[in-house]
C-alpha cells in the first residue's frame, strides 16, 4: 500500500479526457474518475491534494466529499499566487482548514522564481500560514523553490512552535535536506529521482533516515524521464499520476539497499504518522 503525498487531481488539467502517465511509462487515456479508479486498484489508498490558491481551495473541497474514502486536503495559498490572494480574505483558510478531511496547511512556502517585488507578500502569506498551522496543529506541505536560505530562516525562529510536516517536491542536495531534517520535517521524493541529472538528490535520499521519507508525483507535474517514441509537445500534453509512486519506492529501496517492500512499509507508516492518519482511513 502506498499513500500519494502530494498530487493535485482537482486541477483543471483533470477536467473532461486526457492522457496520464502510467507505471509502465506509457500513456494511457481516461477521464478522472477512471483514473482514481485505477489508482486504487494498483494499490494507492490515500491521496494528500494541497491547495494552490482560493479557488483551488473550493475544488479540492468538493473532490473531497467526492471521494472521502481516498481524498485528504490541505488548505494553503501556494507562493507563486499569494500576489492574487486577497489578504484581507485571508482568515477564510482557518474556516477552510477547520472543515472534516482537513490533514495539513499548506502548500506554502517561499517561491523566488518569480519577480523581486513578489516576495514580500510571500513572506507575509508563509508567516500567516506557519502561524495557522501552529494554532491548529496541522503539518505543513511546504514549497520551498530557490529559497532555502530564507525559508529556513523564518523556519529556524520558530523552531520550537514547528508542528512537522514535508518539504515537498525535494530537489536539493544533502547540506539543504539535513537543514530541513534537523529541523523536524520529511522530504517527499517524487519523480525527480527518476532522472538523469539528479545526482544530488539521489545522494540525499541514500543517506537521509528511512523514517523521514514520504512519496509523492505532484501530479499532473513532474515527469520522470521516459522513454517517449512521440515528439516533446505530445508528451507535455501527458499528465503524471500516482501510478509512477511504485517506481519511486523501488529506487529509494535501491538506494537504500533495502527490498522493496521494506521501503514501501516504512514509507506508508511515515505517511501516516506525518499527516496524523489512522490505519482504517487507508487500508490499513
Amino acid at each position: 500500500m502506498i499513500i500519494e503525498s502530494h498530487a493535485h487531481y482537482s486541477h483543471k488539467r483533470f477536467d473532461g479526457a486526457f492522457r496520464y502517465l502510467t507505471g509502465e511509462l506509457t500513456a494511457r487515456e481516461g477521464q478522472r474518475e477512471d483514473l482514481l479508479d485505477r489508482l486504487r486498484e494498483s494499490g494507492v489508498v490515500l491521496s494528500i491534494e494541497p491547495a494552490i490558491d482560493f479557488e483551488s481551495n473550493r475544488r479540492t473541497a468538493a473532490l473531497y466529499r467526492q471521494h472521502p474514502d481516498f481524498i485528504r486536503l490541505a488548505v494553503g495559498v501556494h507562493p507563486t499566487r499569494t500576489h492574487q490572494a486577497p489578504w484581507r480574505q485571508r482568515r477564510q483558510l482557518e474556516v477552510w482548514a477547520r472543515e472534516p478531511g482537513v490533514a495539513a496547511i499548506g502548500e506554502t512556502g517561499l517561491d523566488y522564481h518569480l519577480p523581486r517585488k513578489h516576495r514580500l507578500t510571500q513572506l507575509l502569506w508563509f508567516r500567516y500560514q506557519l502561524g495557522l498551522a501552529r494554532r491548529l496543529e496541522l503539518p505543513l506541505v511546504l514549497h520551498i523553490r530557490m529559497a532555502d536560505r530564507d525559508a529556513l530562516a523564518m523556519l529556524r525562529r520558530r523552531r520550537r512552535h514547528l508542528p512537522g510536516g514535508v518539504v515537498h517536491c525535494f530537489q536539493g542536495d544533502w547540506d539543504t535536506a539535513r537543514a530541513y531534517l534537523d529541523l523536524g520535517f520529511c522530504l517527499g521524493i517524487g519523480g525527480a529521482l527518476l532522472r538523469r541529472e539528479s545526482e544530488a538528490l539521489r545522494d540525499a535520499v541514500a543517506r537521509a533516515p528511512l523514517d523521514r521519507l514520504l512519496v509523492e508525483t505532484d501530479s499532473p507535474y513532474v515527469l520522470p524521464d521516459v522513454p517517449w517514441t512521440g515528439s516533446k509537445k505530445s508528451l507535455s500534453r501527458v499528465r503524471n499520476s500516482s501510478l509512477l509512486l511504485p517506481r519511486i519506492v523501488e529506487e529509494i529501496a535501491w538506494l537504500k539497499h533495502l527490498p522493496p517492500e521494506t521501503a514501501e512499509a516504512a514509507i506508508l507508516e511515515n505517511t501516516r504518522r506525518v499527516f496524523h492518519l489512522s490505519g482504517t482511513e487507508n487500508g490499513g
